[in-house]
């Protein structure tokens, strides 16, 4: 197992939800954008979701929601490597079989002339940890996270040894750990001031 790093993370989300946050309790994260479908349990695994910069925090900011700060010592499973992707057997056997029924009903319903050749052969392991996707949505971003992907992840990580994992959305780069990240304060933008 590597050795744990010592890390700064930043979330935004009101008052009232660090209050619970402070409790103890674990909450349905209602102030980031994934938890916003409506569709039963998005956070099954029960992970708690943070960003490595304020940047990142400023994402899922909402107007006057203030941005706070945490800290922890983690050893991150990186989703964005390959060699890291190819440990988690189970969640790609997940993702093949997601494709393969999502492949049948494209194969049914989409026209000949509009089907493309990803279509024609079934999702491998390889696709799946190159991020070959079949609908075109990468495999390891949030949605390795999301669902029934969510409590197989929380599994895995623990079997390795990892405190969480590391994955990007597009420019945006999330960290998801297993157990709350120490709470710092309230995040205050430092002055630089120039002489």
């Amino acid at each position: 197992m590597k050795e744990r790093k010592h890390i700064t993370l930043f979330r935004s989300h009101s008052e009232e939800f660090q209050s619970l946050i402070e409790r103890g309790d674990f909450v349905a994260d209602m102030s980031r954008i994934f938890n916003h479908t409506g569709q039963g349990e998005k956070n099954a695994g029960k992970l708690y979701f943070y960003s490595p910069d304020v940047v990142g925090a400023t994402y899922y900011q909402e107007e006057d929601m203030p941005i706070w700060k945490y800290s922890a010592k983690v050893n991150l499973l990186d989703l964005r490597v390959k060699e890291h992707r190819a440990l988690l057997t189970e969640i790609i056997q997940m993702f093949i079989e997601q494709d393969e029924d999502t492949r049948q009903s494209m194969l049914k319903h989409v026209p000949a002339q509009y089907q493309k050749p990803r279509m024609q052969n079934p999702t491998t392991p390889e696709d799946v940890i190159n991020d070959n996707p079949l609908d075109g949505y990468s495999y390891w971003n949030q949605r390795a996270t999301d669902f029934e992907f969510g409590v197989a992840m929380r599994k895995k990580l623990e079997e390795l040894g990892c405190d969480g994992c590391i994955f990007t959305r597009g420019s945006q780069t999330d960290i998801a750990l297993l157990n709350p990240a120490a709470f710092e304060g309230r995040y205050e933008e430092e002055m630089v001031i120039n002489d």
